[in-house]
């Protein structure tokens, strides 16, 4: 059985450490037999949701650092790999990912996960081995699908595309 990948925004980051609706569907695809990327700058972007929730007291410092801890201890253990091919990738037009972005009316660090997803190592996964893009924000899953990728929300769609 192929090794399906799957690429991991910052929402699906955050559901990976903090509850939320579909914090159980991500939490048991990220412990399946299977492989995730994401960006730095989702990373961040997960951080930072993870602080505002800090500065608006919906959860302590003491579980704000042990969420940090937890996605952390994911990348580390290699479970989560974390690409930038747009500064990897060359020769490359630097002007692609400013053109998905005005595209889909997305800002650069939505568009670099399109540019990921067609550039980087999943742009060469096929058939049963597809890469499915997961994210809650729906205007990225439309762009993303709109781009031909597999798509899965884990607040709504109860399993992955298969």
């Amino acid at each position: 059985m192929a090794m399906r990948p799957y690429w991991l925004d910052a929402t699906t980051l955050v559901k990976l450490v903090h509850a939320e609706a579909g914090s159980d569907r991500v939490q048991a695809l990220v412990g399946s037999n299977s492989w995730f990327e994401t960006t730095w700058l989702c990373v961040a972007e997960a951080h930072g949701v993870l602080k505002r929730f800090l500065l608006k007291k919906q959860i302590t410092n003491d579980d704000y650092h042990l969420k940090l801890y937890l996605l952390r201890s994911w990348i580390e253990e290699d479970r989560i790999k974390v690409r930038m091919a747009w500064l990897q990738t060359s020769p490359i037009d630097p002007h692609e990912v400013k053109r998905l972005g005005e595209k889909y009316g997305l800002d650069f660090s939505d568009a670099i996960q399109l540019f990921e997803m067609r550039k980087g190592l999943l742009a060469r996964t096929t058939g049963a081995s597809e890469a499915v893009f997961v994210s809650s924000d729906a205007r990225l899953l439309s762009a993303a699908g709109a781009e031909g990728f597999k798509v899965w929300n884990p607040e709504t769609d109860q399993d992955p595309p298969r």
